[in-house]
């Protein structure tokens, strides 16, 4: 058994279009940010909603958006939580990648699970 390997196949395939020649941290957010959120979603939206059962979230979509935005700058504990859920499926080679850039990453992580959550609920 090879878990690099398999979290690979975990991951669902994502359409990118290869000829922008993105920069590396881009790369990195197409091919495995994307498809780990695009794989955890259920349990991301899940998680977020017993987070908001007592809490009233805003019907507007844009004082939603600043709702999480607050929620996520404000509560460490769910912050960390959230990027921990993605970082927990990165190979070998994607850890170090990340130990290299987390700072970026996390920021990456957190306006795309925003993004993922304002969309569904």
């Amino acid at each position: 058994m090879n878990r690099n390997n398999d979290i690979l196949k975990l991951r669902p395939p994502i359409l990118v279009d290869q000829e922008l020649n993105p920069l590396l941290i881009e790369d990195f957010q197409n091919t495995v940010l994307r498809p780990i959120l695009k794989f955890q979603h259920d349990l991301l939206l899940s998680y977020f909603k017993q987070h908001l059962s007592y809490k009233n979230l805003p019907i507007n979509e844009q004082e939603r958006s600043a709702y999480l935005h607050n929620c996520f700058s404000k509560d460490i504990k769910l912050r960390y939580f959230y990027i921990g859920l993605m970082v927990a499926l990165f190979t070998t080679d994607e850890i170090l990648f990340y130990n290299e850039n987390s700072s970026e990453i996390n920021k990456r992580i957190l306006q795309m699970l925003i993004q993922r959550i304002i969309s569904a609920l």
